[in-house]
């Protein structure tokens, strides 16, 4: 990740700079579940606010951007339980 100030006094992610969405989505995801956070009962769209909230890769995303990666991710994970539709 790099940073730079914009001008403004704000500092700005730059996106492009960052490894590929689907790398940091699927990363936050497996470091949650390995250290034994679990999400049955949530939403997509819960799961995804969580996530841009709580992981510093993530937090310059919207959730929105986040939920078609992590129906992905459940798809593929081999959990047994899948998290409600929105």
């Amino acid at each position: 990740m790099r940073l730079i100030d914009d001008g403004t006094g704000e500092t700005l992610l730059l996106k492009n700079q960052m490894p590929p969405l689907e790398t940091l989505v699927n990363d936050a995801m497996n470091h949650s579940v390995d250290n034994g956070y679990r999400f049955e009962g949530w939403t997509y769209q819960q799961i995804a606010e969580d996530i841009v909230t709580f992981d510093s890769d993530l937090e310059v995303f919207d959730p929105v951007e986040i939920e078609p990666i992590l129906r992905k991710w459940f798809a593929q994970s081999g959990l047994t339980y899948r998290p409600y539709h929105n």
